[in-house]
């Protein structure tokens, strides 16, 4: 049961961080013209959500 509670836990939490960065990419994006540093900075943050959460729940 605390492992459940655990991993649901975690993956929201893992949302809501990927959520802040997909926000601030898009500040970047728009406000300092940083085009291909907020685009590598959304696809890394999604890497690293998908491959921890999959690192998670498969343990």
């Amino acid at each position: 049961m605390i492992t459940i509670i655990f991993h649901i836990v975690f993956l929201l939490f893992s949302l809501f961080v990927l959520l802040q960065s997909i926000s601030y990419s898009i500040y970047e994006y728009k406000t300092e013209k940083n085009h291909y540093g907020s685009i590598f900075f959304i696809i890394f943050t999604l890497f690293c959500v998908i491959y921890s959460n999959f690192i998670i729940w498969k343990n």
